[in-house]
């Protein structure tokens, strides 16, 4: 159903909403599709990140959700990430107590990256606007060097959506 993140040829992915009126969004590069974002409920109180080599759920903690808990199949915690209050940095936290951090490059510009203190930038998302093309994805660390690049793009998309719906609610 999937191809696999290690079989990626290009460093720049394409997420597109499946339809207009569904929360499906895919991870493709127009040929093969990698990964599959869902979100169930009317809210959007939680997500299901698929890939061909795992599955997660993505679900808000708390009254007032700026914390997002990571489970595995198993319904294990994974990771927490954590917005907080009039940040700039959504912080990612793993279980090993490795820490990533989401950043937005610029204030005017809607392009975020995913930023590790050892490596540095491994991914950055551009996002779209009135299209069917929701956004770029381009990987800059090596796919497969770091298995978290099919958890930060599925990641790093659902923060994304996240911050349009907020930002439209708020409007």
């Amino acid at each position: 159903m999937f191809r696999s993140f290690s079989q990626l040829k290009s460093p720049v992915l394409t997420v597109i909403r499946s339809g207009w009126f569904t929360s499906d969004y895919e991870i493709t590069d127009g040929t093969y599709t990698y990964a599959r974002l869902t979100y169930k409920g009317f809210l959007w109180q939680s997500a299901v990140a698929e890939t061909s080599e795992a599955t997660w759920t993505l679900r808000f903690e708390g009254y007032f959700p700026r914390k997002v808990v990571v489970c595995n199949k198993e319904d294990k915690k994974v990771a927490s990430i954590d917005t907080g209050w009039l940040k700039n940095r959504t912080v990612l936290t793993l279980n090993g107590g490795n820490r990533l951090f989401f950043v937005r490059e610029s204030f005017w510009n809607p392009t975020y990256f995913w930023e590790d203190i050892k490596r540095g930038k491994i991914l950055t998302i551009n996002g779209e606007h009135f299209s069917k093309k929701v956004a770029d994805i381009h990987i800059h660390d090596k796919v497969i060097s770091n298995p978290l690049i099919p958890l930060l793009s599925l990641l790093a998309l659902h923060m994304v959506l996240v911050k349009r719906r907020r930002h439209v609610a708020a409007a």
